[in-house]
């Protein structure tokens, strides 16, 4: 462990039982990703204002706090009201503290090869359609909460659209918290995979909680040549809580992805998001809107990497602050070799209704192509 990081054994002790269970289940692959995910963590511990990635937030409280995993407690049923009674008459999956909510799922008449349902499934019965996505994922680019996510997820969602099949209602995930205030933390992960000329429409939310609780997601999305990906994510866990998520994305020839982040609560929200345009003439957009209050803190880093030419994407965040809250941009655009014709624009507008808010945006260009379009 460096001297920029914490990781008390305190901090692991409670999940030691778990991850030992998790690493010895799963197909070699899988094992192999579990255990380098703990190494790295417990090689590098907690991230501290010393690294220059996390130098705007400081996550020292996690690592002081006792968690536990939430499936160690017994069920419980959230209380997040209205979230919990949302129907977008589409597919539907709801987790209840990490755990799957067969009575308010609904996964019915999908087209034929289409699957809508559980990871913790997926895994037992097709992980070889997993398999690709996430060792897709370059070690070393996650942060290190992925890579403890990896180690101790228990499931998720899985959403796999084969091609030329496109879906005219949305698919929800729910991730529903109960009110407890007991320290746990729920590790959970989505795959998203839309097969050639598929279209797909995905909505996230993640609601509810104490205190306490520490949300640990990571998603990993593939969208193939031409296909189309509109995902909304609205995070209103309760304040005091900490909400952690590391996203990445690779896109086809001529795909579209769009995304659409919303923070209303969490105590501390951290967002890595890592989009790969990897096909000529794929086109992605980044929009996210955050409302803070009191002392939330919100911080996004972005990375938009343009690999291929005629791509275009743009990136727009907006903020309203008040009281003493923080919110972080960091956004990063990278244009690789033989890039060109890149069209690329950022944009992080804030608005400050209190002399104690404070936003801080970092916007970087990284461009290796010399035929391209890049402002922020």
């Amino acid at each position: 462990m460096t001297e920029t990081a914490l990781a008390p054994p305190a901090f692991l002790a409670p999940f030691a039982g778990r991850a030992a269970s998790l690493a010895a289940s799963g197909p070699d692959w899988l094992r192999d990703l579990r255990r380098a995910g703990a190494e790295r963590f417990e090689r590098l511990g907690v991230p501290t204002t010393k690294l220059e990635d996390w130098k705007g937030t400081n996550v020292a409280g996690i690592a002081k706090i006792p968690f536990a995993p939430a499936l160690d407690r017994p069920a419980a049923r959230s209380d997040s009201g209205a979230f919990a009674q949302i129907d977008l008459s589409g597919p539907r999956l709801v987790f209840v503290d990490g755990r799957f909510d067969p009575e308010r799922s609904r996964v019915t008449r999908l087209p034929d090869g289409v699957r809508v349902g559980r990871l913790f499934d997926a895994l037992r019965e097709c992980p070889e359609r997993l398999e690709a996505l996430w060792l897709a994922r370059p070690r070393g680019e996650s942060t290190v909460f992925a890579d403890l996510n990896a180690a101790l997820f228990d499931d998720g969602t899985v959403i796999l659209i084969p091609d030329h099949i496109r879906l005219e209602t949305p698919i929800t995930i729910l991730h529903l918290a109960s009110a407890s205030d007991e320290p746990v933390a729920v590790h959970t992960r989505t795959a998203i995979v839309a097969g050639r000329e598929s279209a797909v429409t995905v909505v996230e939310i993640y609601a509810g909680g104490g205190r306490n609780r520490w949300s640990n997601i990571v998603g990993d999305t593939m969208i193939g040549d031409g296909a189309q990906l509109r995902h909304y994510r609205l995070q209103v866990e309760e304040p005091g809580g900490f909400h952690i998520a590391d996203r990445r994305s690779s896109q086809g020839r001529d795909s579209r992805l769009a995304t659409f982040d919303i923070d209303l609560g969490a105590g501390m929200a951290r967002h890595d998001v890592r989009g790969i345009l990897d096909g000529e003439g794929s086109d992605m957009r980044l929009w996210g809107l955050y409302l803070t209050q009191d002392s939330q803190h919100v911080d996004h880093h972005t990375i938009i990497d343009h690999a291929k030419p005629h791509g275009e994407s743009r990136e727009l965040y907006k903020g309203i602050l008040d009281g003493q809250s923080r919110t972080v941009f960091c956004g990063r655009i990278i244009v690789r070799h033989g890039a060109q014709k890149t069209d690329s624009k950022q944009s992080n507008p804030n608005l400050l209704l209190s002399d104690g808010a404070l936003a801080q945006t970092r916007p970087q260009l990284e461009i290796h192509a010399n035929d391209v379009k890049c402002t922020h």
